[in-house]
């Protein structure tokens, strides 16, 4: 339920910075690996310290499509 609620108003809750792609962006690739490093520490997940650049990569391409495309992601 809870993911379904955040999942539902993040186009909202974020519209304004989607207006400010760069910051968007760089966000998106900083914080993106932040949460996975953080359920690393819990034991929730297990990966190299290499995969987290690709995790950053990863959360930057979401964040660059979704402000190229705004109805791509919903």
């Amino acid at each position: 339920g809870m993911w379904l609620g955040f999942v539902l108003t993040i186009q909202h809750s974020l519209q304004w910075l989607r207006e400010r792609s760069y910051i968007y962006i760089i966000g998106f690739a900083i914080f993106g690996p932040v949460s996975y490093i953080a359920g690393r520490s819990f034991g929730v997940i297990q990966f190299d310290n290499n995969a987290v650049m690709f995790i950053s990569i990863a959360w930057a391409l979401v964040a660059w499509v979704s402000t190229h495309r705004p109805n791509a992601i919903y």
